[in-house]
């Protein structure tokens, strides 16, 4: 339509689909090497033909590190805080256990290193967000991740002003 209500309603969203302070596209990928790869790929797809400007990427499902540094000291970690609990478990149990740590901290690891990668290809602030160890997500969780995304947003605004 190239005059009208209809013209003009196209013309609005055109003009606040280009201006970067009203309107930046959130990507979320998990840090992980093909949802990385298809977020760079789509952040720069985004950019050359929409031409809106990106927002922050928001890194979803990132597990925090138990700080284990390897199986053998995940066992005597585990062992420790049983001992301190009162708990009493048995050889099988604190193996178990401490191949659990182990594996979290290698996967956080990994994490870790997808979102270094994925700052490299793509020079945009993260919003990282926690994975959480349940089948469903609740208020509880809604209201970690609405808090998670506060923080970050602030301090994306604090870096902002100074």
């Amino acid at each position: 339509m190239r005059v009208g209500a209809i013209n003009r309603q196209a013309a609005d969203v055109v003009e606040l689909l280009s201006d970067p302070a009203r309107c930046q596209v959130m990507l979320v990928t998990l840090p992980e090497e093909t949802p990385v790869n298809e977020l760079v790929d789509t952040a720069y797809a985004i950019e050359d033909r929409a031409g809106v400007k990106l927002g922050p990427v928001v890194v979803n499902g990132c597990v925090a590190p138990l700080g284990t540094d390897g199986a053998l000291r995940a066992r005597e970690g585990v062992r420790a805080d049983a001992l301190a609990t009162g708990l009493t478990l048995d050889e099988a149990e604190l193996d178990a256990l401490a191949e659990a740590a182990a594996f979290r901290d290698d996967l956080a690891r990994r994490q870790a290193d997808q979102c270094e990668r994925l700052a490299e290809r793509l020079p945009l602030p993260q919003l990282r967000l926690p994975f959480f160890f349940t089948a469903d997500v609740g208020p509880g969780e809604i209201e970690v991740l609405a808090d998670e995304l506060t923080a970050g947003i602030a301090s994306l605004e604090d870096v902002a002003a100074q």
